[in-house]
């Protein structure tokens, strides 16, 4: 069941419009489930955190819909405007926008603490509500220490405990782990999606990192240009990506122009700079029609030349770089380059002549 409805939203800034005449966010339209954690994924400047804001209330659409609990937060065809203050939605900043001078109690407390006349909350309830989700994000040892003492990961948490406080139906994240260290942003994630699922939150996450979405979230929207290029499952976006964008992106892609030769039960055997490939594809493609073929890079195997047969494609490693337990390699293949990434176990040294083989089962077509 969906708890968001977002339909055939329209932002334009004017300055934007003015230069390129482009959309911030362009006929966008897309469900979150009860519970999910949805993420939105793009460079900087595709739409996503605009859409975020005007989700939270932060920024008026010029059109379309949004609903969420069946409620209608805008509707341009309507002149409906809730504003921010009555959405009653969590959000975290990418600042945390934690206030110095309060401890953590005290922070958590403030979106409770400020409700005034009928929606006033009382002093027991208020800390009742405090400790429960300062115990949920671990932080239950410091309550009375001050905000600025804490840790980054500790002040993330105590951000989340401040959007959970209220009990919201839905948590809006907008790259609440960009201000952290690399080591630290890695165990964040886990605790995020922790979290998340201990409580059963409705979730829309906005990052630009292709691992962290891929780490966290139930379903991505890859937003380019204030649309999305596809909606789908971790595996689903990194396997079998629908897009040049989308390929190109998501983590790294070697893409190979190709030309369809025939047709498979599954999928097409293409001609490719490696030889023939039998490349699942839920494709519509004629014979003779040119794709690009998408190849990870753990998904291209380098043999030694004596172990291959005459007909594979052969190429040279012009650079490696060691990453502890796998080597990353760039092998020229012909007028192309390619990367390749193997066990820490490979013994392969810039200028060896190697054999070039993808594992076509694990390949995925894209229109060029």
């Amino acid at each position: 069941m969906a708890l968001l409805e977002v339909r055939e939203l329209r932002k334009a800034f004017e300055g934007n419009k003015r230069a390129t005449g482009a959309l911030a966010v362009d006929s966008l339209s897309f469900d979150v489930d009860e519970g999910q954690l949805f993420t939105m994924l793009g460079p900087s400047g595709c739409g996503k955190t605009t859409t975020l804001r005007c989700i939270a209330g932060l920024e008026y659409p010029d059109a379309g819909e949004i609903i969420v609990s069946g409620r209608t937060f805008f509707s341009g065809a309507k002149g409906t405007r809730v504003p921010a203050n009555r959405r009653n939605l969590g959000m975290v900043f990418q600042s945390y926008a934690i206030w110095p001078h309060m401890t953590v109690f005290q922070n958590a407390a403030f979106p409770l603490a400020v409700k005034s006349g009928s929606r006033r909350v009382a002093k027991a309830e208020i800390v009742r509500r405090v400790e429960r989700v300062l115990a949920v994000v671990q932080l239950s040892d410091l309550a009375g220490r001050r905000a600025t003492d804490l840790s980054g990961g500790q002040q993330q948490r105590l951000a989340l405990a401040r959007a959970i406080v209220m009990e919201p139906p839905m948590l809006l994240l907008d790259e609440p782990l960009s201000n952290l260290d690399a080591k630290l942003r890695q165990e964040m994630r886990f605790e995020l999606k922790r979290l998340q699922r201990d409580l059963g939150i409705t979730t829309v996450y906005v990052t630009h990192d292709q691992a962290e979405a891929l780490a966290i979230s139930d379903r991505i929207g890859v937003m380019n240009a204030g649309r999305f290029e596809q909606v789908g499952g971790p595996v689903e976006i990194y396997r079998s990506p629908t897009s040049h964008f989308v390929a190109d992106f998501i983590g790294a892609s070697n893409l190979l122009d190709g030309r369809v030769r025939n047709r498979t039960d599954d999928g097409f055997v293409v001609d490719t700079p490696l030889g023939l490939l039998e490349v699942p594809s839920p494709l519509h493609l004629e014979p003779k029609a040119a794709v690009l073929v998408s190849v990870r890079p753990e998904h291209v195997m380098l043999l030694p030349v004596d172990l291959a047969p005459p007909e594979a494609a052969r190429g040279q490693v012009i650079g490696r770089a060691f990453l502890g337990n796998s080597i990353d390699y760039m092998v020229a293949v012909g007028d192309i380059e390619l990367g390749a990434q193997l066990d820490g176990a490979a013994r392969f040294g810039e200028g060896d002549r190697v054999v070039v083989v993808a594992d076509s089962a694990q390949c995925s077509l894209v229109l060029p």
